[in-house]
């Protein structure tokens, strides 16, 4: 096409090969890793991004997700699920109001999940490196690309909420991230998740034939409740930690235990040398069945322990007493044992 500058040419791809990161398979760390990149990306590229179309209101915008709940709330038939979902969104939406007034705004996607990231059909990994679905792009608050790609890992097999702490990372590199808008960064997943739920359950019950919404209330439920699973300050916390290099704490995380001092090392004398028979350590002096005046080494019986003993049989009237008594040197006491009661001849 002819314009002002000059010609154009314009290239339209009817799709893009590879497949999406939809469905339960599970998200390797770099897989993850690359999904954060590409909406840092996305994200980079779309702040001067200007139409008379960004100005409206969507369900999906996190800027009305308090609406939302409250009006689509009612259809959730369990209540305990509905009192969870009216608390944990109550709670996001009040510490997202506290920073709303110093979050940035930009034109968003809006809609960067597992369903519009298309992974290449090359390599052994799953990696993402297209885009589609434009349809949902507005104006809202920058960070919100970053919210909505988290919250669509937290179904995965295996995933905990801080496994996607390496998307964070990924999308702080590329992207840096404010103080405020890490602050505000979990309570936005807890509201999209919330959002998620009501919004699945009315439409499951105002449109019955719709098999798409049916079978996606399941994987909403559990979104919500991953991304629940820890408190809001626990999360911001692991989020602030990922965005200064240090690891989180898994969910099952214990105090952390102070620096182990170093081991001394001990100086063990030389052991003495055992010249004489009868001092010789235990293990010798069972070597040898008997000691050197004949008597039975007996161990125990004399209370040393094994030392070579004398033994002497005495007679009397209430029978026969032999008497054993240590050998050589030792000062061990002796022991009388009462022999068979056998009658003087």
């Amino acid at each position: 096409m002819d314009t002002e500058s000059g010609p154009a040419v314009a290239r339209l791809l009817r799709y893009l090969p590879g497949g999406p990161l939809s469905g339960p398979r599970h998200l390797s760390p770099s897989t993850m890793a690359a999904m954060g990149t590409i909406v840092a990306k996305v994200s980079t590229a779309l702040p001067d991004f200007r139409h008379p179309g960004l100005e409206r209101v969507l369900q999906w915008d996190p800027r009305h997700a308090d609406r939302v709940v409250a009006k689509l709330a009612e259809h959730i038939d369990e209540p305990d699920r509905r009192t969870a979902i009216h608390a944990a969104a109550a709670d996001a939406w009040a510490r997202v109001q506290n920073l709303a007034a110093v979050l940035p705004s930009q034109a968003v996607h809006l809609d960067l999940t597992d369903d519009n990231l298309i992974r290449s059909s090359e390599g052994r990994l799953p990696m993402p490196d297209g885009v589609i679905d434009f349809g949902d792009l507005t104006t809202s608050w920058a960070v919100v690309e970053l919210a909505l790609s988290l919250s669509s890992m937290l179904h995965h097999d295996g995933v905990e909420p801080h496994h996607v702490l390496t998307a964070v990372r990924a999308f702080h590199a590329v992207r840096p991230l404010s103080a405020e808008e890490a602050e505000a960064l979990w309570p936005l997943v807890v509201l999209r998740a919330a959002v998620l739920v009501v919004s699945g359950r009315h439409q499951a019950s105002v449109d019955e034939g719709n098999d798409y919404a049916k079978a996606a209330l399941d994987r909403e439920w559990r979104i919500f409740e991953q991304a629940t699973r820890m408190p809001l300050p626990v999360m911001t916390h692991f989020v602030k930690n990922a965005l200064h290099g240090r690891r989180a704490c898994p969910s099952r995380c214990t105090r952390t235990l102070p620096a182990a001092r170093p081991r001394r090392r001990r100086h063990h004398p030389p052991r003495p040398v055992h010249r004489h028979r009868l001092h010789r350590p235990r293990s010798l002096a069972r070597s040898r069945r008997r000691g050197p005046t004949g008597g039975r080494r007996a161990r125990g019986r004399s209370g040393c322990g094994g030392h070579p003993v004398r033994a002497r049989t005495t007679h009397s009237g209430s029978g026969t007493v032999s008497r054993f008594s240590c050998h050589g040197a030792h000062r061990c006491r002796s022991v009388a044992r009462p022999g068979r009661r056998s009658a003087r001849p």
